[in-house]
């Protein structure tokens, strides 16, 4: 069968789902375990997958966008550097006291 030919009875044509599966903040907080500021934090950085309003007080996330980032994290360098100077901070603060 040639890429232009169109499909048969027997190939039914493949469509993409228009459907995205959206996330409420608490299903975002089961995948990422991380306290609820922490990911508003994250996202107005810029570290964090940007939450849609589908009214004014209703914020969801794509669930494919949350799966994408968790795939990307271990390469997202910039958050890891955020994290090491947390924790050097955290540890130099401590030796004040």
């Amino acid at each position: 069968m040639n890429q232009s030919d169109p499909p048969t009875a027997a190939e039914p044509e493949r469509v993409p789902d228009p459907l995205r599966p959206m996330l409420n903040i608490e299903q975002v907080m089961k995948l990422i375990p991380v306290a609820r500021s922490t990911i508003f934090r994250m996202e107005k950085q810029g570290l964090f997958p940007p939450s849609v309003y589908i009214s004014p007080n209703r914020r969801l996330w794509y669930e494919d966008d949350i799966r994408a980032w968790q795939i990307a994290l271990p390469r997202n360098s910039r958050l890891a550097e955020l994290a090491r100077r947390r924790a050097k901070k955290r540890v130099a603060d401590r030796s004040h006291i």
